[in-house]
């Protein structure tokens, strides 16, 4: 079969090699006789896709509009335009609010509007851009009186950014965590220990790890639940695990670049891919 792969524009993941899991992904589907064609993002609205199955790391609006087109076509799209939608930072909040995921206090700030944290957020915090993804270091910022509030709220307005959010800080072990739905693959790991495949280095502010005790188990299963929900069967995201062995998640993220373990995640993708080809072609 004849698949698709859309690169994604590396302005929406600096500092991240991408490219290399589409490439694993692409040698699993040929292992298993497909022929995979990619695609660049930046060219895509311009292109003519041909290909009912498409794997995609895309993230502007008008590849999204394009995917768009190609599912209203029916093609079957891994990951989805309305799944990337719904990973916007304040869709995918509300989302996790709504089905009694565990998440930090938080506040959507209207950035017109005058200044006012409500009493069940307090310093330190954190100042979140309201987009899709964090695309650079200060898109995401750590708060810890209201002069620093002022301040990046005022370079978030000049940016002619209009909406944030404002989330509480929680102490605790940070945690990076990456998977696929309806597959076993759940990989997980403690950013500040260790080789670091941070972005930007915001997990600084949590501190080396103290290891605090989790059910990995129940993780997996609050994060695939969240997984479904959004559309996003290929993802990843962050957590903080307090000393109650509580997690709460802080970042959930369509198709993260799987650096620290990319051969495992690609073929757990791989896997449901072609368990998506072989659910549509029987029915």
């Amino acid at each position: 079969m004849n698949i698709a792969g859309i690169l994604r524009n590396k302005v929406f993941s600096p500092n991240s090699n991408d490219d290399s899991i589409m490439e694993f992904v692409a040698n699993g589907l040929r292992a298993n006789g497909h022929q995979v064609t990619f695609y660049k993002e930046e060219t895509l609205p311009q292109s003519d896709i041909n290909e009912h199955i498409i794997f995609s790391m895309a993230r502007g609006s008008d590849s999204l509009l394009k995917l768009q087109q190609c599912e209203n076509c029916g093609a079957i799209v891994v990951t989805s335009p309305k799944g990337v939608q719904n990973c916007e930072r304040i869709s995918i909040t509300r989302l996790m609010f709504d089905i009694g995921i565990n998440i930090p206090p938080s506040v959507i700030l209207y950035l017109s509007d005058g200044l006012e944290i409500p009493g069940d957020i307090a310093f330190p915090c954190w100042l979140k851009c309201a987009g899709t993804c964090t695309q650079q270091k200060e898109d995401v910022c750590f708060i810890e009186d209201w002069e620093t509030l002022e301040l990046h709220i005022g370079e978030f307005r000049h940016r002619g950014i209009k909406t944030a959010l404002l989330s509480q800080h929680v102490t605790g072990d940070i945690i990076k965590f990456y998977s696929v739905t309806d597959t076993d693959f759940f990989y997980w790991y403690y950013p500040t220990q260790g080789p670091s495949h941070s972005k930007f280095g915001l997990e600084k502010h949590n501190g080396m790890p103290r290891q605090y005790p989790f059910s990995i188990k129940k993780l997996k299963q609050d994060t695939d639940k969240i997984a479904r929900l959004a559309e996003v069967p290929v993802y990843g995201g962050d957590c903080i695990v307090d000393e109650t062995g509580k997690y709460w998640i802080i970042d959930f993220n369509d198709w993260p670049s799987f650096s620290p373990c990319i051969e495992d995640a690609s073929k757990a993708i791989v896997k449901y891919i072609i368990n998506q080809i072989s659910y549509h072609v029987k029915y």
